[in-house]
């Protein structure tokens, strides 16, 4: 026991050094480790509510494509020759063009034709115009986009 000899005071300093470093080193790492680890799983979120968003629009689309078909497709039926369909399946089928895709088509062009046709053909009936159903459906459409922007 006799021939241990304490170490220098320098050498001790720098073992004390060196200890410190290590232990920092070591939560440097794992605080590298965590950071990382939250980082990708906040990129993960993002790219999973990307997908969940791109899905969900889609599935949107597919359902407005498909309602639109069934919405037409009894309206309008197979067209016989040259002839144009009745004018009053034409005003259902503005009508249900106009409530329900009124922000993906220009509606103006079959709203322009639907009155015109109706006023030519409607004209005998006394009391109210037959052209104020679209011309309702029309205002209903400008107040809802004015609703939309405010």
């Amino acid at each position: 026991m006799a021939d241990q000899v304490a170490p220098p005071p320098a050498v001790r300093m720098r073992s004390r050094v060196l200890d410190w470093v290590e232990a920092l080193a070591k939560l440097i790492g794992a605080s590298a480790v965590v950071l990382v680890a939250l980082y990708a799983n906040s990129l993960q979120s993002r790219l999973t509510g990307v997908s969940i968003q791109s899905q969900r629009e889609q599935a949107e689309s597919q359902l407005r494509a498909s309602m639109f078909n069934s919405l037409i497709s009894p309206i309008a039926g197979p067209q016989r020759g040259d002839q144009p369909i009745p004018v009053d399946r034409e005003l259902i089928l503005t009508e249900l063009l106009a409530l329900n895709f009124n922000e993906n088509f220009e509606m103006k062009p079959l709203m322009e034709d639907s009155v015109k046709r109706l006023g030519a053909e409607k004209k005998d009936k006394q009391g109210e115009d037959p052209r104020e159903p679209l011309w309702s459906i029309a205002r209903r459409i400008a107040e809802r986009q004015k609703a939309a922007i405010g």
